[in-house]
C-alpha cells in the first residue's frame, strides 16, 4: 500500500494543473465572448459657422427622416468671424504606443480670427485663445519636441509660428519674405515643418527654431497645404499643377498640370488597379474641373480620371480599393478602383446646399460621413443608404451656415469601457 502513496499523490496534482488550466482556458473563453458586448461609437466633430458640434454615432439605423444622433457637444467659438478649418484631434499624453489611449484628448482648432482654441471634448472646457489678430484658414499641425507639445500654423498676414499647447506661448515666429499669407502645413523631411505661400512659394523650417531650411517657388498661386505621399513632397498649385518636390532639400523632382484648379489636398491611393504600371503607386486629386485624377507618383503621369455632377473641393477619401467624392452638388460618390474605375453608387444629400467639405470613412461601422449647412449624415459605406443625421436646429434650413463648414473628423470608440480611442481623419488633414 506504501508504493501506492506516491502514485496516488502524482496523479492528485496532475487533476489539479488540469482543473486550473481548464478554469484559465474557461476565464479566457468568457473575456473574449464579452469584447463584443461592449458599447461601440464614433465621436465625430465639425464646425458649422462658428459653433463647434460634438455628436455620437451608436450604431444607430434611422434613415434620412431620422435625426437620430446624439449631440454631446455644442461649443461657440470665440471668433466674430466664421471659421473654416477643419479640428484637428491630438493626444495630450504625449503617448508613444502604437495605438494610443484616447482617456484626455484635446481638439485644436484655428478660429477665422486669429485664435487658435483647444477645447477639452470630455469636459468641454476652454483651455487657451492665442495669436489674436490674424486669419487662419487651416487648422494647427501637432507634434511632441523635446518632451513639449508644440502646435504649428501659418496666418494670412503672413507670420507662421510655433506656440505651445499649454498657454499658447509663442515660442518662435518666421516672417514671410515674400508677400502672401501662410496656407497649411506638414511635418517632412528630418525635422522639418513645411508650409505653402498664397503667392506660390513653399517654406521648410526646421521646427526647433524656425529657421529656413529651403524654400521653393512653384511660380504661381497656391490655396492647399502639402502633403508627403510615399517619401515625395506633394504640392498643388491652384491653377492645376502638381509639384513633387524632395522634401529634404526642395528640389523639383517633376510637375504635371491637369485641367482645372486645385484648391485641396491630394489623397494616397492604395489600390492598384487599373493602371499604367500595376507595381507604381499612385495618388488622387481632386479638382474644379469636376473630375478626379488618379496620378503616378513616380513621374505625375494621369494614370485615370473621372468626370462627377460638380466641382470637387474637398480632398478625396479612400478605403479597400475604393475612392469616395463629394461634390459641390451635394453628391456624394463611391467609386469602385480595381473593379474598372466605375461608380458603385450615388447619393444626393439632403438640404440642397453646397457641400465643400470631404468625406469621412470610420471603419468601425463601415460608413462614411459628411456635412453640409443643414447637418451631418452617417452612410452606409457598402449601399449608400443614408442611416442617421444631426440636423442643426429645428430644420437645418435656417440654422447652417452655406458658405463656411469644416470637414468632420472623428473617434473612434471601438471597445468604450476599455477606453479605447482611436482617431480618424478626413483626407485633407
Amino acid at each position: 500500500m506504501k508504493n501506492f502513496k506516491p502514485l496516488l499523490l502524482i496523479i492528485f496534482l496532475l487533476l489539479v494543473v488540469v482543473a486550473c488550466n481548464k478554469e484559465e482556458e474557461e476565464q479566457e473563453i468568457e473575456t473574449s465572448e464579452s469584447f463584443d458586448d461592449f458599447n461601440k461609437a464614433v465621436d465625430i466633430y465639425f464646425v458649422n459657422g462658428n459653433i463647434l458640434y460634438g455628436v455620437r454615432d451608436n450604431d444607430s439605423v434611422g434613415g434620412a427622416n431620422a435625426p437620430d444622433l446624439e449631440k454631446f457637444l455644442e461649443y461657440e467659438i470665440p471668433s466674430n468671424d466664421p471659421t473654416t478649418a477643419t479640428p484637428i484631434i491630438f493626444d495630450i499624453t504625449e503617448s508613444t504606443a502604437a495605438v494610443k489611449n484616447y482617456e484626455a484628448y484635446q481638439l485644436a482648432l484655428a478660429t477665422g480670427n486669429g485664435g487658435v482654441v483647444y477645447v477639452d471634448v470630455p469636459d468641454d472646457i476652454t483651455r487657451n485663445n492665442a495669436l489674436g489678430g490674424n486669419v487662419f484658414r487651416y487648422h494647427p499641425i501637432t507634434k511632441s519636441i523635446n518632451g513639449s507639445l508644440r502646435s504649428f500654423i501659418g496666418s494670412s498676414t503672413g507670420t507662421f509660428s510655433c506656440i505651445t499647447n499649454n498657454g499658447g506661448t509663442r515660442i518662435w515666429a518666421f516672417e514671410s519674405p515674400t508677400v502672401g499669407g501662410f496656407e497649411g502645413a506638414t511635418f517632412a523631411g528630418t525635422n522639418l515643418v513645411v508650409t505653402t505661400v498664397s503667392n506660390g512659394w513653399v517654406y521648410a523650417l526646421d521646427e526647433t527654431d524656425g529657421s529656413l531650411v529651403w524654400s521653393y517657388d512653384t511660380g504661381d498661386l497656391i490655396q492647399s497645404k502639402p502633403k508627403v505621399i510615399g517619401g515625395k513632397l506633394i504640392v498643388a498649385r491652384q491653377d492645376g499643377t502638381i509639384f513633387a518636390l524632395n522634401p529634404n532639400d526642395g528640389k523639383e523632382e517633376w510637375n504635371r498640370k491637369v485641367s482645372g484648379p486645385i484648391l485641396t489636398v491630394p489623397s494616397e491611393n492604395f489600390a492598384q488597379a487599373p493602371n499604367i504600371n500595376p507595381n507604381a503607386p499612385t495618388f488622387l486629386v481632386s479638382s474644379l474641373d469636376r473630375k478626379v485624377y488618379d496620378v503616378l507618383l513616380d513621374n505625375g503621369d494621369i494614370n485615370w480620371s473621372i468626370e462627377l455632377d460638380g466641382s470637387i473641393y474637398g480632398s478625396i477619401a479612400y478605403h479597400d480599393n475604393h475612392a469616395y467624392a463629394v461634390t459641390n452638388q451635394g453628391t456624394l460618390y463611391k467609386l469602385d478602383i480595381p473593379g474598372g474605375l466605375f461608380i458603385e453608387w450615388e447619393v444626393t444629400l439632403p438640404g440642397n446646399t453646397p457641400t465643400n467639405s470631404s468625406p469621412l470613412y470610420v471603419p468601425v461601422f463601415n460608413r462614411i460621413y459628411i456635412n453640409n449647412s443643414s447637418g451631418l449624415y452617417g452612410i452606409d459605406a457598402e449601399t449608400g443608404t443614408i442611416v442617421n443625421k444631426f440636423i442643426i436646429g429645428e430644420t437645418g434650413a435656417d440654422q447652417g451656415n452655406a458658405n463656411y463648414q469644416s470637414s468632420p473628423v472623428g473617434l473612434e470608440l471601438p471597445n468604450r469601457s476599455q477606453g479605447n480611442f482611436f482617431p480618424v481623419f478626413p483626407p485633407n488633414i
